[in-house]
């Protein structure tokens, strides 16, 4: 009844304003509500000729209805229309709002359109409207935009009466998609900003299993001319999920989120940024609420891998269709059966039950893992070890062994010669032979780098490359080893001054410039001395 009753309020609107339209001027006035209790205030566009309808605009609650919002069109003007129609708000070229509105049956010539208002969203659209100098209507048509102009001259006091009379309504929130919208338009007007709209904006899905369809609004779908990005960052886009209740929709929540699933038993999985799970932003992180009681109570949260197998299982069977599921989960059954011998040890789900992720981490190979072992007491760390002194090789031809060579002064100097390999194509010289002869001893380089020269050897280690001369540079004889050989040469007892030892038993006195023969010579014994000289 009340619905019938505005609507003929609404008509006798519209017909006084299309018979008053010439007269009336482009300044906001109020409506006569007399005998309705209620209150309203409208304004007209400036007809575009004589014979001309305006368009109008209309905020009123008269004739019991809530306050809302009527437009009335020229006949031409209303032709195919789409069901919602947006009407996008500017005040002062900026955009203020955007409204939604239901088309109702034409009357004579002219379309009245109709939406609610609503005090979260429409307050702050009121206010420009009441501050501003002048405004735009632009009507969304699939034939082209329709834009009609309105002064917003005397719109402070009228519309201060209309919002003191008209009582708020209840926030009935029937439709998702217009309260979203209306969101995205005003911030995006704060920006000097135009929405334009993409597909996907509005889904239709059970959330919560109860049969009924609930509402799923994708935030990014409504992309803002000055910022693409308004609502989507690095963590996802912005989504907002509603719930049917009741006569309308109730809103479970909405918020940043890289993607959702929707469980059985009433639960919502949704796909966050890292740092809800306390790691880095790029990982994944799924975290299960419970919204079938309106609760919204957290259930469970994956982290890292366990949130990346969690939701590579969810592309998996939404890419299967559900008859090859069955199919699937049935083979798998009669094939886990035959292969149960075979898999006894293996550490994966059984065959019925659900996979569980594996916890994150990096696993550590038993077979590359062994303990170091415990230094033994009595044997030192790191010993360096010596090398055995190389074999004396007695050279071909020689009636004695060779000895071995004398130790070095200093172990620091001490440098063995490398051993020369003869050129294929020169034959090696015979060694000469006799008993003062002696073989040049050939020893492998213990160190593959080689040290620095001696200081008692002057000569150049000669290079490998060339052929050296062998005949003219035989390799240094090593000293004997006076504490190792037996058959060593005796060493000369202790003599006076000026004596030197023979070898033979005997010795030869050679005394010095201005020397005597020693009294301890035995009688008899030669003077070989020389006659002394004079200075």
């Amino acid at each position: 009844m009340k619905a019938r009753l505005g609507f003929i309020a609404g008509l006798v609107w519209a017909l006084g304003l299309l018979c008053a339209a010439p007269l009336a001027a482009q300044s906001w006035a109020m409506v006569d509500t007399e005998g309705t209790g209620g209150a309203g205030a409208f304004v007209c566009a400036a007809p575009e000729g004589e014979a001309s309808d305006p368009a109008c605009l209309r905020i009123s609650c008269d004739g019991g209805t809530p306050l809302h919002y009527e437009i009335s069109l020229p006949g031409a003007a209303g032709d195919k229309l789409a069901n919602p129609v947006a009407v996008e708000v500017e005040v002062d070229a900026r955009a203020a709002g955007l409204l939604l509105f239901a088309p109702e049956p034409q009357g004579a010539g002219f379309t009245n359109l109709s939406a609610p208002f609503d005090p979260r969203l429409h307050r702050a659209l009121i206010a420009r409207l009441r501050k501003g100098n002048k405004a735009e209507l632009v009507i969304q048509n699939p034939s082209g935009a329709i834009t009609f102009p309105l002064s917003l001259r005397g719109s402070g006091k009228t519309l201060g009466a209309v919002m003191e009379t008209c009582p708020m309504p209840e926030v009935p929130l029937n439709d998702p998609a217009a309260v979203v919208l209306d969101e995205v338009v005003r911030q995006c007007g704060e920006l000097g900003g135009s929405v334009a709209m993409e597909p996907g904006f509005e889904r239709h899905e059970d959330l919560d299993g109860d049969g009924r369809e609930d509402v799923v609004i994708d935030y990014a779908a409504a992309v803002c001319s000055q910022m693409a990005s308004l609502y989507c960052g690095s963590g996802g886009c912005t989504v907002g999920f509603f719930l049917a209740r009741d006569e309308g929709y109730k809103r479970i929540f909405d918020g940043v989120i890289r993607g959702y699933a929707v469980k059985l038993g009433g639960l919502l999985a949704l796909d966050l940024h890292g740092t809800a799970c306390g790691l880095y932003g790029f990982e994944a992180c799924r975290k299960v609420f419970r919204i079938a009681d309106d609760s919204f109570a957290l259930v469970d949260t994956f982290a890292g891998e366990a949130a990346e197998a969690a939701q590579a299982a969810d592309l998996a069977s939404q890419a299967t269709p559900p008859a090859a599921q069955g199919d699937a989960v049935a083979a798998s059954d009669t094939t886990g059966a035959e292969e149960a011998p075979q898999d006894a040890n293996a550490s994966g789900p059984q065959t019925g039950e659900a996979p569980q992720p594996e916890p994150s981490g990096v696993p550590v190979a038993p077979s590359t893992y062994t303990p170091d072992p415990a230094p033994a007491e009595d044997t030192p760390s790191k010993t360096p070890t010596v090398p055995p002194p190389p074999e004396q090789l007695a050279a071909p031809g020689s009636p004695t062994a060779l000895p071995k060579p004398a130790p070095a002064p200093s172990a620091s100097t001490q440098r063995p010669i490398p051993a020369l390999a003869p050129s294929p194509d020169v034959a090696s010289p015979e060694p000469p032979s006799g008993p003062d002869s002696l073989a040049a001893e050939v020893e492998p380089a213990p160190e593959p780098t080689p040290e620095p020269a001696p200081e008692s050897n002057p000569e150049p280690v000669p290079e490998p490359t060339p052929e050296p001369d062998l005949a003219s540079n035989p390799a240094p004889e090593p000293e004997p080893d006076p504490e190792s050989e037996p058959n060593r040469i005796p060493e000369p007892p202790s003599q006076p001054s000026g004596l030197e030892w023979m070898g033979d038993g005997g010795s030869v006195f050679l005394p010095q410039h201005g020397e005597s023969l020693p009294n301890d010579l035995a009688p008899g014994a030669p003077n070989l001395a020389a006659p002394a000289q004079s200075n």
